[in-house]
């Protein structure tokens, strides 16, 4: 799943984070501050949301629907483990800690200071390498072995691991099982002198009564962000074997330019918040030149309306529709979603046309979950 659209309805959550931002700024229509020209035809600048719902047409001349249906997903195991829980404990404690600065070797709750550079088949991947990395060992936020190859590496000292991505690794299923080299430099060690673990400590900071109450409540906190994890894992998976069984022949026009100049003025009003033009936002924030900036947002926006038009295909051949409840119980959960006190105050961003098409992407995610194959 593209990184628009991570959400079955992160359609609305752009449009909407874009309008929130556009509502607080001045005048979004004076681009005259960056260079690269914007789509031969542009649409108004207008906040105002429109009426009509976007691809309200036969999408058959630009979608060829694949096999959708039976889609297989690896089990993703949802067991929440003693080990989880400590993990947890222990994170818990040291943010009450003391930490001191330590001569020696790397042990089980130290706070360590470190670089890292991955590799894949000998070449470096987005996203495997970091500098001045601060890592708590025991903590289980990294992937098995990571940690546990660092103990007893002393300041200075660089280890190489040779290790694996989990199999289903949620963040990313193409790394799935994948090996992986890690080069680790160990900057600075610290040891963490920890506040006693008992019921006057978790009555003082995390409002439980007991040891046992903070614990169930650690364990519910994991088993939520697990089952949310294999649902991530369940839609990316999935809409990796769409992206690959399904075709788009065309991309219709007054779509693309519409999103194209929402998403064009959603960045023109955060630059305009900090006082600085688009190229200068776009390479203190991104790195990129502003030519860098326009293709990358082109390239995204292509993808988000891969997958809206691959999902409403669906949907239409499905006879998926949404209900007036479902309506009502998607504006409730929106509300509270963005902090919104009434369906007029939402309503002033969005229509109830693009509501539903959002809450019709979810239902569509939803079909195709039913409709997979879990292989064990």
């Amino acid at each position: 799943m593209n990184f628009w659209n991570k959400m079955a309805a992160g359609a609305l959550a752009l449009l909407l984070t874009a309008s929130l931002a556009l509502a607080g700024c001045g005048d979004t229509n004076d681009h005259n501050d960056y260079d690269v020209q914007t789509p031969d035809t542009a649409p108004s600048t207008d906040s105002e949301p429109e009426s009509a719902a976007r691809y309200d047409f036969d999408l058959s001349a630009y979608v060829t629907l694949g096999e959708y249906k039976g889609i297989e997903i690896p089990a993703y195991d949802v067991t929440v483990t003693e080990e989880d829980v400590q993990n947890q404990v222990l994170i818990a404690r040291s943010t009450f800690a003391t930490v001191a600065e330590k001569e020696g070797a790397v042990a089980v709750g130290d706070q360590v200071v470190i670089d890292f550079v991955g590799y894949m088949d000998g070449e470096k991947f987005e996203g495997g390498s970091a500098e001045n990395y601060n890592l708590m060992i025991g903590s289980g936020s990294m992937i098995d072995g990571f940690e546990d190859g660092l103990i007893g590496a002393e300041k200075g000292e660089t280890v190489t691991l040779e290790i694996a991505f989990p199999t289903p690794y949620p963040n990313n299923p193409a790394f799935s099982g994948l090996p992986v080299r890690f080069d680790v430099t160990v900057k600075n060690i610290f040891e963490q002198i920890l506040p006693p673990y008992d019921d006057a400590f978790v009555s003082e900071n995390y409002k439980c009564a007991t040891v046992e109450e903070f614990e169930q409540k650690l364990y519910d906190s994991i088993a939520a962000q697990k089952e949310k994890n294999r649902e991530t894992y369940m839609m990316q998976t999935i809409w990796e074997a769409l992206a690959d069984s399904c075709a788009i022949t065309d991309y219709p026009a007054e779509e693309y330019t519409a999103l194209y100049q929402d998403n064009l003025n959603y960045y023109q009003a955060l630059a305009e918040q900090k006082g600085i033009s688009l190229n200068e936002y776009a390479l203190t924030v991104y790195g990129m030149d502003v030519s860098t900036f326009y293709e990358t947002l082109k390239s995204g926006i292509y993808s988000r309306m891969q997958e809206e038009m691959i999902l409403l295909s669906i949907a239409r051949a499905e006879g998926l529709t949404v209900t007036d409840a479902e309506y009502e119980e998607g504006l409730t959960k929106f509300l509270a979603y963005y902090g919104l006190t009434s369906k007029e105050q939402l309503l002033q961003y969005v229509t109830k046309e693009q509501i539903t098409e959002s809450l019709l992407f979810e239902k569509a995610y939803a079909f195709l979950m039913e409709n997979a194959v879990i292989v064990e």
